[in-house]
């Protein structure tokens, strides 16, 4: 892995399937001479970091479960809230959602705040259930036995 500077982003645009492309020169320290004249390289940017957060993946701010896996149902005459939640187990194996105040984020992971989710609390992605099973005629059983097969 390199690290650089961006010297120059040039204006001469490249358009392919609707895609804008700029060239960019970074300067970079190339001591062993492991880059080559005219390479091309795959790049992050980053244009914010933090430190000190809680992150949790992209996939938890997804998940909806359903309503009868949840510890308190939702009232439904109560209009949707526009909170972003995620859902940790309780006690008696139900689901309990917790709102969070989502922040930055790699595409994977994404940093939250929250007075109610602690530190290395576990949260849910997903589920293995009946309802999803049948949803995917089994293939969701299939892949975790191939996955156990080769180790994952």
């Amino acid at each position: 892995m390199f690290e650089g500077t961006i010297s120059q982003v040039r204006l001469s645009t490249q358009v392919v399937q609707n895609v804008v492309t700029y060239p960019v020169l970074i300067d970079v320290a190339n001591p062993d001479l492991d880059l080559k004249p005219g390479m091309t390289a795959n790049v992050s940017v980053p244009i914010e970091s933090k430190t000190g957060v809680m992150r949790v993946p992209n996939a938890a701010l997804r998940f909806r479960p359903d309503p009868a896996d949840l510890a308190a149902p939702p009232d439904p005459n109560s209009p949707p809230k526009k909170e972003t939640v995620v859902y940790v187990l309780n006690e008696t194996g139900k689901l309990k959602a917790i709102a969070v105040k989502t922040s930055i984020t790699d595409g994977n992971y994404t940093a939250v705040e929250s007075a109610s989710l602690k530190p290395g609390e576990s949260i849910v992605a997903g589920l293995l259930t009946a309802k999803a099973m049948e949803s995917t005629g089994g293939m969701m059983q299939q892949q975790q036995q191939q996955g156990r097969r080769r180790g994952f």
